[in-house]
Formats: structure tokens, sequence, C-alpha cells
């Protein structure tokens, strides 16, 4: 497998990690990636309003980032059953 094939393979989970839903934008789910990143702002917003002043950045969001780490396992779902129907084709 060469280097460049892997790098295609590994660009969505890039993506999500840096931009929340646009992974799953690039793998055909649209819609998926629309919900969890709807469910990341909301997570967010209600751990930071239930964490107290002097908690850190990620503790006050923890609840996004929760999420953005389930959408990454998520990708990474996908990729991996797309990869195995493809080998099971030939």
């Amino acid at each position: 497998m060469s280097i460049f094939s892997r790098l295609k393979e590994s660009s969505p989970i890039f993506l999500a990690i840096m931009l929340p839903g646009s992974g799953h934008l690039v793998l055909g789910r649209p819609a998926r990636g629309f919900i969890l990143l709807l469910w990341m702002v909301v997570m967010g917003f209600i751990t930071y309003n239930l964490s107290d002043e002097n908690t850190s950045f990620i503790g006050r969001y923890s609840g996004g980032f929760a999420i953005l780490i389930l959408s990454v396992l998520d990708i990474d779902t996908i990729i991996r059953k797309r990869k195995q129907q493809a080998n099971t084709a030939c």
C-alpha cells in the first residue's frame, strides 16, 4: 500500500479533527456530520454552564470534546467497513 493511498484513506479523519463534521461530509454522510456537530455544540454549552469558573478550557467544554472524539471514531469505523466491503467484493 502506497503512502498516497494511506493518506487518501485517512484524510476524512484529519478533516474531522480540524473541522468537526467535515469528515462525514467527505464520506457522503452530511446529515450525520451535521447532527454530530449540533450535539457537539449542545454538549459543550451544557458542560460550560455546569462547570466552575476555575475549570480549564478542556474541562469547560468536555462534552463537546467527547462528541468530537466519538465523531472521529465513527469516521474510522465507516472507513474500515467500506474497506472491508471492497475487499470482500473482489
